[in-house]
């Protein structure tokens, strides 16, 4: 069997193979984004080789301040169940976490089942990195493909773990209102129906267009989610984003009659995915028909346009998707190392 060996290398050399071709759970994962600066984190990588080569990413953030940004990033308040209260330059995230989502990239020449030796080999050096220097190992929002690597380490005890939240997935193909029962094919139409009756539709733009007049409207919904975020800064983050390299970036977004926009959700198409990134919406009288023709209507129209398999809407709100058609699977936290819960 092909040995695997681990390193851990500053972000400062993630460079190297970043142009490498990388499967990722999310975009927020890509190795060229992994590599770009973010002055909130010191963050290095755990590296899986095999015969000399990187087949395998696992990122580790350690907060540069004794308190998080945001409560989101704080395992004690994310998970109680698992962790106690400590200074956030105490923990160690493993895999991200600072996107809403924690994971590890694996090249995309491996099997599944090799893809799934790496992740282990990868999350058990970050764990024992953490722990050699004195940091509490905690992976937030673990998507449940990745549960089993994070959570199971070979010929010992499972990890603890508790679920987060759910991951919204809309499928794309087939005929949409056939794929849904009875009560959502009548929400689908009525919201149809009600689209036509005030004109409101999403066209595709530009990020680069719009972002400015939309920071306002996305640090305003960030807010409502107990992550404070100033406009400029929010303009400044959406800008970075929509320069990543990695597929194609654009913003959906929903105008009314004078052309002031009511919604504009922000998405990256890569592989055969469409995945969401960031929504900005106004307090009019049509929030909720923007909300989903920004968020669902628009861009599965785009994503069968151009062959999209699948639409990933993220986590919360998660009744309006469920209404319209949405998957859901586990989002967990992980805990391992002396210092968690009991």
């Amino acid at each position: 069997m092909t040995e695997i060996s681990t390193t851990v290398w500053p972000r400062t050399e993630l460079g190297a193979v970043s142009g490498e071709s990388w499967h990722v759970p999310s975009s927020a994962l890509d190795p060229g984004r992994l590599a770009v600066a973010d002055a909130r984190w010191h963050s290095s990588f755990v590296v899986a080789e095999m015969n000399s080569q990187p087949v395998g990413l696992l990122v580790l953030n350690r907060c540069r301040s004794a308190a998080f940004p945001a409560p989101i990033y704080d395992p004690a308040k994310v998970a109680p169940q698992l962790f106690e209260a400590r200074p956030a330059d105490s923990h160690l995230l493993i895999g991200g976490s600072t996107e809403l989502v924690s994971g590890y990239v694996t090249r995309t020449t491996l099997d599944e089942s090799m893809r799934r030796r790496v992740g282990r080999a990868l999350v058990a050096a970050a764990i024992q990195h953490a722990e050699s220097l004195g940091l509490i190992p905690a992976a937030l929002y673990v998507r449940d493909e990745q549960l089993a690597e994070f959570r199971k380490p070979s010929g010992q005890a499972d990890r603890p773990a508790v679920k987060l939240d759910e991951f919204a997935e809309l499928p794309v193909g087939g005929d949409y209102l056939s794929s849904l029962n009875h009560g959502r094919r009548s929400v689908v139409r009525r919201d149809w129906r009600r689209l036509e009756e005030s004109g409101l539709r999403a066209v595709e733009e530009d990020p680069f267009a719009v972002m400015d007049e939309t920071a306002e409207l996305v640090a305003a919904v960030k807010e409502r989610h107990d992550v404070p975020e100033h406009p400029r800064l929010a303009a400044m983050r959406l800008r970075r984003w929509a320069k990543e390299p990695l597929g194609r970036r654009l913003a959906f977004v929903v105008r009314d009659s004078a052309g002031g926009i009511l919604a504009a959700t922000y998405g990256c198409h890569y592989d055969h995915v469409l995945e969401l990134y960031e929504i900005g919406l106004t307090q009019s009288p049509d929030r909720h028909l923007a909300y989903v023709e920004s968020m669902i209507y628009g861009p599965r129209r785009y994503a069968v346009r151009e062959g999209c398999s699948s639409i990933h809407l993220g986590l919360g709100a998660s009744r309006p998707k469920d209404l319209r058609g949405a998957m859901f699977s586990p989002v967990w936290a992980v805990a391992a190392g002396a210092l968690t819960r009991d």
